[in-house]
């Protein structure tokens, strides 16, 4: 349950109808039918007998019902993820992901990875563990082939003068993406190319990747608007295992601990030693 709203198990229900469990449209048209018929009556009654008895100037409580899934997984307070087939009445041909608090919808994950993370989430509800290990395996291959501005994190900037230090270039717990910021306007500067390209400014829409140390500028993260300067001689050093990491990998991970799954095939050493002595 939460403030305004209520998730409710009709399984134990369905099973003493006998209602075939996989016939999925079945269900799911089972349940619209007990809902309208029998589940909303019940509690619009319910809710004008405590009126009533309440002596209410005006009847105000209405509860309907929103969604019927087959699946669901919470991750936590006002995250989860449902597989909705049918939507206060209107019925899908294929589910539809009702997605609250995962990074697939947050704008500071890649677009890339909010399409990628939409998709695999779809693989979890709807197919096998099989079926996530094939599709985590060719979107890594596909992520390691993009460029910066394809896999760097959006974000707004803001604390640029608040962090910046003209003695050790920025100062200490700076933000990543604020770090990111200074030392793409300092490249420009010892590069001589504030003329070709513009430099960051508070309330800019940047992006910043991970950087693989060594590299030239001895940091470990960088930023910049859309494309990545070229002359910065950074593009080879970009950390695209740590992108995919933490941008992709870890949010699945998030899910699939939930639901005892692993994002790619575990190794057994059961197997390993079977037949051997």
């Amino acid at each position: 349950g939460d403030t305004d709203s209520v998730y409710i198990n009709l399984e134990p229900m369905v099973k003493a109808c006998n209602v075939p469990s996989n016939d999925t449209i079945g269900v799911i048209r089972f349940l619209d039918k007990v809902c309208q018929e029998k589940l909303e009556p019940f509690i619009e009654r319910r809710f004008l007998a405590l009126s009533k008895m309440l002596g209410s100037y005006n009847h105000k409580l209405v509860m309907k019902r929103e969604s019927i899934c087959n699946k669901g997984i919470w991750r936590g307070k006002k995250m989860y993820i449902l597989n909705v087939w049918n939507e206060e009445g209107i019925e899908y041909k294929t589910p539809k992901l009702k997605i609250k608090g995962i990074e697939a919808v947050r704008s500071t994950t890649p677009m890339v990875c909010r399409k990628a993370i939409r998709e695999t989430l779809s693989v979890i509800m709807n197919k096998e563990e099989t079926d996530l290990h094939k599709y985590v395996a060719n979107f890594e291959t596909t992520f390691m082939k993009l460029p910066f501005e394809d896999i760097a994190t959006p974000t707004s900037l803001n604390g640029l003068d608040q962090y910046s230090d003209p003695q050790t270039i920025y100062k200490l717990h700076c933000p990543i993406h604020v770090k990111g910021a200074i030392l793409y306007n300092k490249l420009l500067i010892d590069k001589k190319l504030t003329n070709k390209y513009q430099t960051i400014h508070n309330k800019d829409k940047i992006k910043y990747t991970y950087l693989k140390k060594p590299n030239p500028i001895n940091e470990h993260v960088i930023g910049a608007f859309h494309e990545l300067p070229e002359e910065f001689g950074l593009t080879k050093y970009i950390d695209k295992e740590m992108q995919f990491e933490k941008k992709f990998l870890s949010p699945i991970k998030s899910i699939t601990n939930v639901i005892g799954w692993n994002t790619e095939k575990q190794s057994s050493l059961t197997r390993f030693f079977k037949g051997k002595v």
